[in-house]
């Protein structure tokens, strides 16, 4: 559905920030990293893509790589609302690897 809808709308660059979890959850990182990386071509510093990065590079067993895309979104995201979820993980997941 994400395909389809970047078909309909190309330049909707947030849809590769979904595209790539799915890719992340299905274990296929390569694919996962091809598209966090297009949708980070036209928005890098967006907090969520940069997060996203940092997950798939961490799945990918990519520490360093996943850590400077974390710092980046946890930066990003540092006055965000207390109550945001996606900021509360990316600095949890900080905290615990930083």
């Amino acid at each position: 559905q994400y395909k389809k809808y970047y078909k309909m709308e190309p330049t909707s660059y947030f849809i590769h920030e979904h595209i790539s979890r799915c890719y992340r959850e299905l274990k296929e990182y390569d694919k996962a990293e091809e598209e966090i990386l297009y949708g980070l071509k036209y928005r890098p510093f967006n907090p969520s893509n940069c997060y996203e990065a940092a997950l798939v590079y961490f799945a990918m067993g990519r520490e360093k790589e996943a850590m400077e895309y974390l710092q980046r979104a946890v930066e990003i995201w540092q006055d965000a609302d207390p109550g945001y979820e996606k900021a509360n993980e990316a600095k949890a997941l900080l905290a615990r690897y930083g």
